[in-house]
């Protein structure tokens, strides 16, 4: 298995979205070009998400979806976790 790992920041807010959302953009497109199409999301580190981040996020996963990829948030610590399922976005991500 040839997964792309992304290693997201300690936060993900308005900030620096737009940041985020370019690196994952270029994950996105080395992701696409392996055999598995896999982008993982290292989120190990983050402490914080707003809904900024989470578009960042949502983006990347429709991009890598659209190329019949599979896209992973891995390592989610809880508190991001309840925001992430307060937003509704679990049903379509994949978390590890």
């Amino acid at each position: 298995m040839a997964e792309v790992i992304h290693k997201a920041p300690e936060k993900i807010a308005t900030g620096n979205a737009e940041a985020v959302m370019k690196l994952l953009a270029d994950a996105a497109s080395k992701a696409i070009s392996e055999p598995d199409k896999t982008l993982v999301v290292d989120m190990a580190d983050t402490a914080y998400i707003s809904s900024a981040g989470i578009r960042a996020l949502m983006t990347s996963m429709k991009r890598i979806r659209a190329a019949g990829g599979t896209f992973v948030l891995r390592n989610v610590s809880e508190r991001v976790r309840e925001i992430i399922d307060l937003t509704g976005i679990q049903a379509f991500v994949k978390i590890e």
